[in-house]
C-alpha cells in the first residue's frame, strides 16, 4: 500500500510537472484502477481523472458507477476530463443500467446538478420534476 499512497503523491497538482507526469507513467502499469477514482485528497484528482481516461471501456466497466460519482460536481479537479471520457464509453446495456442507478440516486439525495450531468452524458431529457 506505501507504494500506491507515494504514487498518489506524486500525482498532486502542487508538484513539479516532471514528478506529475512521471507519476501518471507508473500509474499506467496499476492494474487495480479503484485507487485512482477520487483518492482521499482532491489535489490529485485532475491527474487520476487522466489515468483513468486512458482505460479502455472493458477497464473501466466494473468501476463506473463510482467514476460517475465524479460527475456529482463539476467543480471537482478532473470532471471535465472524466465527463469527456464517459461521453467516449459505449452505450451498451450496462452503461444505461449505471446511469439509471445513478439518476435515481440523484433523485434521492436531491443531487440535482448530479442527475443533469448523468442525464446529458447520453442526450437525454431533463425530467427531474417527473420522477
Amino acid at each position: 500500500m506505501h507504494a500506491i499512497d507515494e504514487l498518489i503523491k506524486m500525482l498532486y497538482a502542487v508538484n513539479p510537472q516532471e514528478i506529475q507526469n512521471e507519476g501518471i507513467r507508473l500509474a499506467r502499469e496499476v492494474e487495480h484502477i479503484a485507487v485512482f477514482i477520487l483518492p482521499p485528497d482532491s489535489g490529485a484528482w485532475e491527474n487520476c481523472a487522466k489515468i483513468l481516461a486512458e482505460r479502455d471501456d472493458k477497464t473501466l466497466k466494473p468501476y463506473l458507477i463510482d467514476i460517475f460519482e465524479w460527475l456529482m460536481d463539476m467543480t471537482y479537479p478532473g470532471a471535465f476530463i472524466i465527463y469527456d471520457r464517459l461521453l467516449r464509453y459505449e452505450k451498451n446495456q450496462h452503461f444505461f443500467w449505471c446511469v439509471e442507478m445513478c439518476t435515481k440516486y440523484a433523485k434521492v439525495i436531491n443531487e440535482y446538478p448530479w442527475y443533469h450531468n448523468m442525464i446529458s452524458l447520453i442526450g437525454g431529457k431533463d425530467e427531474w420534476d417527473k420522477l
